[in-house]
């Protein structure tokens, strides 16, 4: 049977959201939503990734907290994106985002690209399955399904 929770715990400040997810398997993802500068991040144990902050997605957090003690409802329906890691990683995170620069020292980070729409067969599916990030934060479950992670590692390891 098929997981359909997610656990997270909040970290809620004037304008950055720190969302901190423990998938059913047992690993651990960090969302960073930092307001002030209009970037999201995502943290995970080996690299970070960052996107532009889509508010259509991501609840600001004065009305999320406000939503959440006022007992408020909440859209939890799943918004699926697909996206592409960009190579090389990024030189500079700190011009970006400080909150994000903190969390990412040490870690090679790269910026997030929408993918076009892509159709693939199911037996391709099957083979390569892209890593995806689910959480949820105020109004809907976002999962982002980051289809080129393979090639990120094998571009790290060459490095190394």
């Amino acid at each position: 049977m098929r997981e359909r929770h997610i656990r997270e715990q909040l970290d809620i400040g004037d304008m950055v959201e720190k969302i901190s997810v423990i998938s059913p398997g047992g690993r651990q993802t960090s969302f960073i939503h930092d307001f002030s500068t209009n970037i999201s991040g995502i943290v995970d144990s080996d690299r970070c990734f960052v996107m532009e902050l889509d508010t259509h997605l991501v609840m600001p957090p004065s009305a999320f907290v406000m939503t959440i003690e006022g007992n408020g409802d909440f859209d939890v329906s799943r918004v699926r994106e697909a996206m592409r890691a960009l190579l090389p990683p990024l030189a500079d995170i700190m011009s970006l985002s400080p909150h994000l620069a903190v969390t990412c020292n040490n870690k090679p980070t790269y910026r997030l690209q929408k993918e076009s729409i892509t159709i693939r067969k199911r037996r391709a599916l099957r083979s390569v399955q892209p890593d995806k990030y689910t959480h949820f934060s105020g109004h809907h479950v976002q999962q982002i399904e980051i289809d080129n992670l393979a090639e990120l590692r094998a571009y790290e390891e060459k490095k190394d």
